[in-house]
């Protein structure tokens, strides 16, 4: 009997040693920070309008979160998986400019806002930059939704302008560098650029992303 409780107390010792190894290697991530629109464009093929308007250049810098877990492969190498959220406020003077119409021109508020689930990989260089800076480069592919609020334009009394958005969800892909600035023995603050590219029907939609967050063990 002796002999099956000690089995029983070492098989139980060394599950519960696995899997706290385990959550060891399993680290949460949050972040947020600006979202710099490059080429939005694209975004006109998604527009339900009357009048021949590009949309050029039309969007914000706005701001991004994320959040997400990864599993440390090995101290180096580490896989993920990130929710990425940005959202873009209108540009009224532009579009005011690309209608031709005067300043002052009533223009509704509108957001254009990009909701992205993607897997990827992190290599964390084997050196520091200075005393506990780590640099690292990662990469990212997944499903982006786009989606915009209906743009509406007061002209006068008798007319208006509006363009009703069509939300889609399209391949996308990201790249960053960053560097890690150590914390304790499993956490780290992160600041990093990158660039996201999703893949639409009228090209590239590409925006740059700087974010500042954390990362730490469970």
């Amino acid at each position: 009997m002796r002999k099956i409780i000690l089995t029983v107390v070492i098989v139980l010792t060394a599950t519960i040693t696995s899997f706290s190894q385990s959550l060891n290697d399993i680290s949460i991530i949050i972040g947020g920070g600006l979202s710099v629109p490059v080429s939005e464009n694209n975004m006109s093929k998604y527009f339900i309008t009357s009048v021949n308007y590009k949309f050029a250049s039309c969007w914000n810098t706005g701001f991004n979160l994320t959040g997400g877990f990864a599993y440390n492969i090995n101290t180096s190498l580490s896989a993920h998986f990130i929710v990425d959220y940005s959202s873009f406020p209108i540009n009224k003077s532009m579009v005011l400019k690309q209608l031709r119409l005067p300043a002052g021109t009533y223009v509704q508020d509108a957001e254009l806002t990009t909701v992205a689930g993607k897997v990827g990989v992190r290599y964390k260089f084997p050196y520091q930059l200075m005393k506990s800076v780590v640099p690292y480069v990662t990469a990212n592919a997944g499903i982006m939704n786009i989606a915009s609020d209906e743009i509406y334009v007061l002209i006068d009394a008798y007319s208006n302008y509006y363009a009703r958005f069509k939300n889609t969800n399209v391949l996308t892909g990201s790249t960053a560098v960053g560097v890690d600035i150590l914390g304790g023995d499993n956490s780290a603050m992160f600041v990093q650029l990158g660039v996201e590219v999703a893949n639409t029907k009228g090209g590239f939609f590409y925006y740059l992303p700087l974010m500042v967050g954390f990362r730490g063990g469970l």
